[in-house]
């Protein structure tokens, strides 16, 4: 029915595939798949680190973690990532909130929020919002509303495209470009 795990140690880390039906709930580290029917969580450790997933994260209403996410999050209601979205993908019919960098996708009915983008920073949904654009990566938003930093453009809205085909110069042997 219920899952959840909880220690002393400074940064617990856990591994696996876990499922309940009605929550998933870790202090620390996880790597795998952790599904939750109503809810699915990775918290901090005492406030001394961890609450980063590595893998799959799903939960019936919210599914969230307190670090980073490399993966797959996906919930009914609300989805969020208090630091970054490394390279990944963030789903629900809700909300999806990203505390940090959004480097990735994330699609949410209603509404989707990044602090920042990375490289490439995707948001599909009614309203979308990007609080700090950096200007070394691409952010594409598709929806009613969409504000990137400073730009606010309607159904449509990029910034930084030709980010994506800039290539670095490469040296040659000898030091020369």
């Amino acid at each position: 029915m219920v899952h959840w795990t909880d220690s002393e140690a400074s940064v617990e880390s856990a591994q696996g595939v876990r499922a309940s039906a009605i929550a998933e709930w870790h202090r620390g580290n996880y790597s795998g798949a952790m599904i939750g029917g109503l809810f699915s969580a990775v918290s901090r450790s005492n406030g001394e680190g961890g609450g980063d997933v590595s893998g799959v994260r799903v939960g019936g209403v919210v599914s969230g973690n307190d670090g980073n996410l490399t993966g797959v999050s996906a919930s009914g209601l609300y989805n969020y990532v208090t630091d970054n979205l490394l390279s990944g993908l963030s789903l629900s019919w809700g909300a999806n909130v990203v505390g940090g960098r959004l480097n990735g996708f994330a699609a949410a009915a209603l509404y989707n929020y990044a602090g920042s983008n990375g490289t490439l920073a995707v948001q599909f949904g009614a309203f979308n919002n990007l609080d700090t654009f950096n200007p070394d990566g691409t952010v594409v938003q598709v929806g009613w509303y969409n504000r990137a930093a400073e730009q606010s453009i309607p159904f449509l809205n990029i910034r930084g495209l030709s980010n994506l085909f800039e290539r670095p110069l490469r040296r040659l042997r000898g030091g020369r470009a």
